[in-house]
C-alpha cells in the first residue's frame, strides 16, 4: 500500500469480507495481549530482576515481588516478565495475502507478525519461517522444536493473531529454556509409557508377594495390576492425552498469553499470571521436551 497507509478487513458476517486502504493507526489490531519473556530477552530489566532475587531470598511473597519488580516465577522455577503485545499485528503484505488466497504462504517471522518489541528481545525467533494460511472455520498451530518454525491457520486476522502470539511463546520458551509445550500424540505415548512400568513394577511387587504364600496383600497387588491394565487398554486408544496434553506447562503458559489480550496495564498487574492460567501451578505437567508443539482449540471462544 502507499506509504502511510494499511490494508483494512472489514469483516461481515455471512458477506465476503472488504479489503479497504486506511491511514496507518491499527485500531482494528490493537489488543492488550501479553507475551512471557525472561532472563536471556534483549530488553530484559535486569536491575528488576535482580531486586527480585534479592526480595525472593528475603522470603518475600509472589505476589509481593510480582507488584514491585513485575517478575515472577513459573512453574518451572524460571524468571519471567511479560512483554507488551498491544502494538502487534498482521503485516499489511501478511494480511493482504491472507485474505487473497486460502493457499498456505510463508515467510520471516518479522514480516507476518509486526511485533518489534517481541523481535527486538529476542532476534533469533525474527528470521524463523512463518508459515500462515486461511480456513473456512478451523484454528490450529503448530511450533517446530527442531526448526523454530511456526505454523498457524485461522477464518480471520485476529485469530490467527492471537494463534501467532500462543506459537511464538514456544519459541520463547525455547530460547529461556522454560518448560516446554508438546502435543496429544506424544502424550498418548508417555502415558502408554508410564503405565507399562507401573504394571511392570507391579508384577515385581506380585512376585514378592507370591514367596510369602497366597492373601490380602497378593490379591490386593492383582486388583492394582487388572486396574492398571484397563486404563492401559484406554490409554492405547488415546484415552486421557487430550487432558494430558492441556496441563503441560508450555502449553498452559501460550493459552495464558491468551487469556491476558484484554488486560489493561493496570488489570494485568493486579491478577498476576500465575491467577490467570487455566490449569494451577500443582496439576500441571513439565514436559521432557518435544519435537513439535500443536495447538487446535475446538472453536474461535477457545482464545
Amino acid at each position: 500500500p502507499p506509504e502511510g497507509y494499511r490494508w483494512e478487513v472489514q469483516e461481515r458476517p455471512g458477506q465476503r469480507s472488504l479489503l479497504t486502504l486506511v491511514r496507518e493507526e491499527r485500531p482494528s489490531f490493537k489488543v492488550n495481549q501479553m507475551t512471557f519473556g525472561g532472563v536471556n530477552a534483549k530488553n530484559a530489566d535486569k536491575v528488576a530482576l535482580a531486586r527480585a532475587e534479592q526480595m525472593a531470598k528475603e522470603g518475600a511473597s509472589r505476589e509481593e515481588i510480582w507488584n514491585t519488580t513485575g517478575w515472577f516465577k513459573g512453574v518451572d522455577g524460571k524468571w519471567r516478565f511479560e512483554i507488551d503485545d498491544s502494538k502487534s499485528g498482521i503485516s499489511n503484505g501478511a494480511m493482504f495475502e491472507f485474505y487473497s488466497s486460502p493457499v498456505a504462504k510463508s515467510g520471516p517471522a518479522n514480516t507476518v507478525l509486526e511485533h518489534a518489541d517481541l523481535f527486538n528481545a529476542y532476534p533469533d525467533v525474527a528470521g524463523k519461517t512463518t508459515r500462515f494460511a486461511r480456513t473456512p472455520d478451523a484454528i490450529s498451530g503448530s511450533f517446530d522444536h527442531a526448526t523454530g518454525n511456526v505454523d498457524a491457520s485461522a477464518p480471520d486476522s485476529a485469530h490467527l493473531r492471537s494463534a501467532l502470539l500462543h506459537e511464538n511463546q514456544h519459541a520463547i520458551q525455547q530460547q529461556e529454556d522454560f518448560a516446554r509445550g508438546g502435543n496429544p500424540t506424544h502424550m498418548a505415548v508417555l502415558r502408554v509409557s508410564d503405565l507399562e512400568n507401573q504394571i511392570a513394577q507391579e508384577k515385581d511387587a506380585l512376585m514378592e508377594a507370591l514367596d510369602d504364600g497366597e492373601g490380602p496383600a497378593v490379591w490386593a497387588i492383582r486388583d492394582k495390576i487388572t486396574a492398571l491394565q484397563m486404563r492401559l487398554a484406554g490409554a492405547k486408544n488415546g484415552a486421557g492425552a487430550m487432558d494430558d496434553y492441556r496441563r503441560i506447562a508450555g502449553e498452559v503458559e501460550a493459552r495464558n498469553v491468551q487469556t491476558r489480550r484484554d488486560f489493561t496495564p493496570e488489570q494485568r498487574r493486579a491478577r498476576p499470571p500465575w491467577t490467570t492460567q487455566d490449569i494451577p501451578d500443582d496439576q500441571q505437567i513439565i514436559h521432557p521436551g518435544g519435537l513439535l508443539s500443536r495447538y487446535r482449540p475446538s472453536s474461535p471462544s477457545a482464545y
